[in-house]
Protein backbone atom coordinates (compact mmCIF):
# COMPACT_ATOMS: atom_id res chain seq x y z
CA UNK A 1 0.00 0.00 0.00
CA UNK A 2 1.10 3.23 -1.23
CA UNK A 3 1.19 6.54 0.74
CA UNK A 4 1.08 9.59 -1.73
CA UNK A 5 2.34 12.86 -0.91
CA UNK A 6 1.80 16.15 -3.41
CA UNK A 7 2.35 19.70 -2.67
CA UNK A 8 1.31 22.83 -4.84
CA UNK A 9 2.92 26.51 -4.26
CA UNK A 10 0.81 28.91 -2.85
CA UNK A 11 -0.90 31.76 -4.73
CA UNK A 12 2.07 34.35 -3.14
CA UNK A 13 4.68 32.08 -4.12
CA UNK A 14 6.01 32.95 -0.66
CA UNK A 15 4.91 29.40 0.62
CA UNK A 16 4.33 26.04 0.03
CA UNK A 17 0.94 24.13 1.15
CA UNK A 18 1.18 20.34 1.54
CA UNK A 19 -1.07 17.74 0.99
CA UNK A 20 -1.56 14.46 2.27
CA UNK A 21 -3.40 11.17 0.26
CA UNK A 22 -3.09 9.21 3.10
CA UNK A 23 -4.09 5.87 1.10
CA UNK A 24 -3.81 5.26 -2.69
CA UNK A 25 -7.04 3.24 -2.17
CA UNK A 26 -10.06 4.90 -2.13
CA UNK A 27 -11.94 2.59 -0.12
CA UNK A 28 -9.52 2.85 2.58
CA UNK A 29 -8.95 6.70 2.30
CA UNK A 30 -13.17 7.03 2.41
CA UNK A 31 -12.70 5.45 6.17
CA UNK A 32 -9.57 7.59 7.25
CA UNK A 33 -11.10 11.08 6.23
CA UNK A 34 -14.34 9.80 7.82
CA UNK A 35 -12.59 8.76 10.87
CA UNK A 36 -10.43 11.95 11.07
CA UNK A 37 -7.02 9.32 11.65
CA UNK A 38 -4.31 10.91 10.07
CA UNK A 39 -1.37 8.66 11.70
CA UNK A 40 0.62 6.94 9.33
CA UNK A 41 1.44 3.38 10.66
CA UNK A 42 -2.96 2.96 11.19
CA UNK A 43 -3.16 4.73 7.66
CA UNK A 44 -0.95 2.17 6.16
CA UNK A 45 -2.52 -0.92 8.05
CA UNK A 46 -6.11 0.18 6.71
CA UNK A 47 -5.27 0.37 3.23
CA UNK A 48 -3.25 -2.77 3.86
CA UNK A 49 -6.28 -4.17 5.10
CA UNK A 50 -8.80 -3.20 2.20
CA UNK A 51 -6.20 -4.24 -0.32
CA UNK A 52 -6.04 -7.58 0.54
CA UNK A 53 -9.80 -8.52 0.80
CA UNK A 54 -9.98 -7.12 -2.71
CA UNK A 55 -6.92 -9.12 -3.44
CA UNK A 56 -8.66 -12.33 -2.00
CA UNK A 57 -12.08 -10.99 -3.08
CA UNK A 58 -13.93 -10.78 0.18
CA UNK A 59 -14.19 -7.56 -0.36
CA UNK A 60 -17.77 -7.91 -2.37
CA UNK A 61 -18.84 -10.02 1.20
CA UNK A 62 -18.43 -7.80 3.74
CA UNK A 63 -21.44 -6.21 4.97
CA UNK A 64 -19.90 -4.99 8.23
CA UNK A 65 -15.86 -3.99 8.94
CA UNK A 66 -15.33 -2.42 12.53
CA UNK A 67 -11.43 -1.69 12.38
CA UNK A 68 -11.72 -0.18 15.77
CA UNK A 69 -8.40 2.23 14.86
CA UNK A 70 -8.10 5.30 16.33
CA UNK A 71 -8.54 5.17 20.05
CA UNK A 72 -11.92 6.60 20.59
CA UNK A 73 -16.04 5.97 20.30
CA UNK A 74 -15.97 8.18 17.45
CA UNK A 75 -13.36 6.96 15.16
CA UNK A 76 -14.55 3.35 16.34
CA UNK A 77 -18.05 3.50 15.62
CA UNK A 78 -17.30 3.67 11.59
CA UNK A 79 -17.79 0.80 8.71
CA UNK A 80 -15.17 0.75 6.96
CA UNK A 81 -17.16 -1.14 4.31
CA UNK A 82 -19.57 2.13 4.00
CA UNK A 83 -18.07 4.76 6.72
CA UNK A 84 -21.23 7.30 6.48
CA UNK A 85 -22.45 8.21 10.01
CA UNK A 86 -25.59 6.89 9.59
CA UNK A 87 -27.41 3.91 10.77
CA UNK A 88 -28.09 2.81 7.60
CA UNK A 89 -24.70 2.19 6.61
CA UNK A 90 -23.92 0.25 9.87
CA UNK A 91 -22.06 2.25 12.14
CA UNK A 92 -21.61 1.15 15.51
CA UNK A 93 -23.64 2.98 18.41
CA UNK A 94 -21.85 2.02 22.25
CA UNK A 95 -23.99 2.12 24.82
CA UNK A 96 -22.52 1.71 28.59
CA UNK A 97 -19.21 1.11 29.67
CA UNK A 98 -17.14 0.17 26.69
CA UNK A 99 -13.86 0.97 26.67
CA UNK A 100 -11.72 2.91 24.00
CA UNK A 101 -8.07 2.66 22.96
CA UNK A 102 -5.90 1.94 21.02
CA UNK A 103 -6.29 -1.77 21.21
CA UNK A 104 -9.94 -1.61 20.03
CA UNK A 105 -12.97 -1.76 22.13
CA UNK A 106 -13.51 -3.87 25.64
CA UNK A 107 -16.97 -4.55 27.15
CA UNK A 108 -17.61 -4.49 30.88
CA UNK A 109 -19.52 -8.02 31.78
CA UNK A 110 -22.01 -5.63 33.24
CA UNK A 111 -23.59 -3.11 30.62
CA UNK A 112 -21.24 -2.41 27.68
CA UNK A 113 -22.24 -3.26 24.07
CA UNK A 114 -22.85 -1.71 20.75
CA UNK A 115 -25.34 -1.81 18.64
CA UNK A 116 -24.23 -2.97 14.51
CA UNK A 117 -27.90 -1.90 12.95
CA UNK A 118 -26.93 -4.54 11.28
CA UNK A 119 -30.69 -7.17 10.85
CA UNK A 120 -30.15 -10.70 9.89
CA UNK A 121 -33.18 -10.36 7.59
CA UNK A 122 -30.65 -9.39 5.06
CA UNK A 123 -29.22 -12.89 4.95
CA UNK A 124 -30.43 -15.56 3.25
CA UNK A 125 -29.60 -19.04 2.21
CA UNK A 126 -28.61 -18.62 -0.93
CA UNK A 127 -25.91 -15.99 0.70
CA UNK A 128 -25.24 -18.01 3.65
CA UNK A 129 -23.74 -15.85 6.87
CA UNK A 130 -20.82 -15.32 9.00
CA UNK A 131 -20.15 -13.54 12.29
CA UNK A 132 -16.14 -12.92 13.07
CA UNK A 133 -13.91 -11.37 15.86
CA UNK A 134 -10.17 -10.66 15.90
CA UNK A 135 -9.88 -10.70 19.94
CA UNK A 136 -7.05 -9.15 22.30
CA UNK A 137 -8.39 -10.71 25.55
CA UNK A 138 -9.50 -14.37 26.84
CA UNK A 139 -12.76 -13.98 28.87
CA UNK A 140 -15.58 -16.79 29.90
CA UNK A 141 -18.32 -14.45 30.37
CA UNK A 142 -21.09 -13.53 27.41
CA UNK A 143 -21.04 -13.32 24.12
CA UNK A 144 -18.88 -11.49 21.74
CA UNK A 145 -21.65 -11.03 18.65
CA UNK A 146 -24.87 -12.20 17.92
CA UNK A 147 -28.98 -12.00 17.85
CA UNK A 148 -31.94 -13.40 19.15
CA UNK A 149 -35.30 -13.66 17.19
CA UNK A 150 -37.37 -15.36 19.64
CA UNK A 151 -36.48 -18.60 19.26
CA UNK A 152 -33.31 -21.04 19.47
CA UNK A 153 -33.26 -21.56 15.85
CA UNK A 154 -33.72 -17.82 14.97
CA UNK A 155 -30.22 -16.58 15.88
CA UNK A 156 -26.56 -16.02 15.03
CA UNK A 157 -24.48 -15.68 17.80
CA UNK A 158 -20.71 -16.52 18.99
CA UNK A 159 -18.23 -17.20 21.68
CA UNK A 160 -20.76 -18.15 24.41
CA UNK A 161 -17.79 -19.51 26.59
CA UNK A 162 -17.68 -22.20 29.89
CA UNK A 163 -14.31 -23.16 31.63
CA UNK A 164 -12.31 -24.33 28.04
CA UNK A 165 -14.28 -23.72 25.06
CA UNK A 166 -16.05 -21.75 23.11
CA UNK A 167 -19.61 -22.00 20.98
CA UNK A 168 -21.67 -20.88 18.31
CA UNK A 169 -24.77 -20.97 16.31
CA UNK A 170 -25.73 -19.73 13.16
CA UNK A 171 -29.49 -19.50 12.21
CA UNK A 172 -29.74 -22.65 14.33
CA UNK A 173 -31.52 -23.99 16.99
CA UNK A 174 -28.13 -25.83 17.69
CA UNK A 175 -25.11 -25.13 18.49
CA UNK A 176 -21.51 -26.43 18.80
CA UNK A 177 -18.12 -25.92 20.62
CA UNK A 178 -14.53 -26.05 20.58
CA UNK A 179 -11.78 -27.21 22.74
CA UNK A 180 -11.01 -23.48 23.87
CA UNK A 181 -6.74 -23.38 24.67
CA UNK A 182 -6.81 -19.65 24.08
CA UNK A 183 -9.33 -17.06 22.82
CA UNK A 184 -7.50 -14.73 21.82
CA UNK A 185 -7.29 -13.96 17.75
CA UNK A 186 -9.74 -14.84 15.36
CA UNK A 187 -12.76 -16.90 15.90
CA UNK A 188 -16.24 -16.65 14.46
CA UNK A 189 -19.68 -18.64 12.88
CA UNK A 190 -20.29 -19.23 9.83
CA UNK A 191 -22.95 -21.03 6.99
CA UNK A 192 -21.79 -21.59 4.20
CA UNK A 193 -23.35 -20.02 0.72
CA UNK A 194 -26.23 -22.53 -0.30
CA UNK A 195 -25.77 -24.55 2.37
CA UNK A 196 -29.13 -25.78 4.19
CA UNK A 197 -27.29 -28.60 6.08
CA UNK A 198 -25.09 -26.98 8.96
CA UNK A 199 -22.33 -24.27 10.10
CA UNK A 200 -18.86 -24.18 11.07
CA UNK A 201 -17.39 -22.97 14.78
CA UNK A 202 -14.18 -21.30 14.13
CA UNK A 203 -11.24 -21.16 16.47
CA UNK A 204 -8.45 -19.82 14.78
CA UNK A 205 -7.16 -22.94 12.68
CA UNK A 206 -9.52 -25.51 14.16
CA UNK A 207 -13.00 -25.66 12.68
CA UNK A 208 -16.21 -27.65 13.93
CA UNK A 209 -19.21 -28.41 11.40
CA UNK A 210 -22.48 -28.81 13.38
CA UNK A 211 -25.78 -30.29 11.48
CA UNK A 212 -28.41 -27.69 11.47
CA UNK A 213 -31.46 -26.48 9.83
CA UNK A 214 -31.49 -23.00 8.30
CA UNK A 215 -34.16 -20.28 9.17
CA UNK A 216 -34.17 -16.41 9.26
CA UNK A 217 -34.76 -13.56 11.77
CA UNK A 218 -34.99 -9.85 11.26
CA UNK A 219 -33.40 -9.00 14.93
CA UNK A 220 -30.34 -6.16 15.28
CA UNK A 221 -26.83 -8.06 16.10
CA UNK A 222 -25.17 -6.62 19.09
CA UNK A 223 -21.12 -6.72 19.78
CA UNK A 224 -20.23 -7.35 23.30
CA UNK A 225 -23.62 -9.16 24.13
CA UNK A 226 -26.22 -11.03 22.91
CA UNK A 227 -29.56 -8.56 20.75
CA UNK A 228 -32.05 -7.66 21.56
CA UNK A 229 -31.99 -10.38 24.39
CA UNK A 230 -31.09 -9.17 27.80
CA UNK A 231 -28.19 -10.07 29.40
CA UNK A 232 -24.81 -11.74 28.51
CA UNK A 233 -22.62 -8.96 28.46
CA UNK A 234 -18.93 -9.95 27.63
CA UNK A 235 -15.39 -8.27 29.17
CA UNK A 236 -14.29 -9.18 25.47
CA UNK A 237 -11.69 -7.16 23.95
CA UNK A 238 -12.68 -6.97 20.13
CA UNK A 239 -9.52 -5.63 18.21
CA UNK A 240 -12.14 -6.06 14.91
CA UNK A 241 -15.14 -7.21 14.25
CA UNK A 242 -16.33 -8.45 10.64
CA UNK A 243 -20.48 -9.46 9.30
CA UNK A 244 -20.27 -11.29 5.67
CA UNK A 245 -22.56 -13.44 3.75
CA UNK A 246 -21.37 -17.30 3.81
CA UNK A 247 -17.59 -17.67 3.34
CA UNK A 248 -15.72 -21.70 2.06
CA UNK A 249 -13.08 -22.45 3.97
CA UNK A 250 -10.24 -21.01 1.50
CA UNK A 251 -12.32 -17.78 2.45
CA UNK A 252 -12.25 -17.95 5.75
CA UNK A 253 -8.16 -18.52 5.83
CA UNK A 254 -7.83 -15.92 4.00
CA UNK A 255 -9.63 -13.52 6.11
CA UNK A 256 -8.22 -15.09 9.41
CA UNK A 257 -4.67 -13.63 7.16
CA UNK A 258 -5.95 -10.44 6.61
CA UNK A 259 -7.01 -9.85 10.35
CA UNK A 260 -3.96 -11.29 12.00
CA UNK A 261 -1.90 -9.19 9.33
CA UNK A 262 -3.69 -6.27 10.00
CA UNK A 263 -4.12 -6.43 13.45
CA UNK A 264 -0.84 -8.29 14.73
CA UNK A 265 1.82 -7.67 11.91
CA UNK A 266 0.54 -3.79 10.96
CA UNK A 267 -0.88 -2.39 14.28
CA UNK A 268 1.19 -4.48 17.04
CA UNK A 269 -1.79 -5.15 19.57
Amino acid sequence: MGLTFSNSNGSSGRFRAYTTILSTDPDANAFLTATGITDITIASAVGTLVEDLKGYGLWSKIYVLYPFVGGTATTHKFNLKDPRDLDVAFRAVFSGGVTHNSAGVTGNAVNGWYDTKFGTSILNLAAGAGAFIFSGNETNTGLDIGNFGGAPNNAINLAIRSGGFFGGRCNSITSSSITNLTSKGFFGVNREPNDSTGFYNILNNSEVFTSASFTSTSAVMYGLRLGPFPGYYTNRNHQTTVITTGLDATERANLRSALTAFNVTNLGR
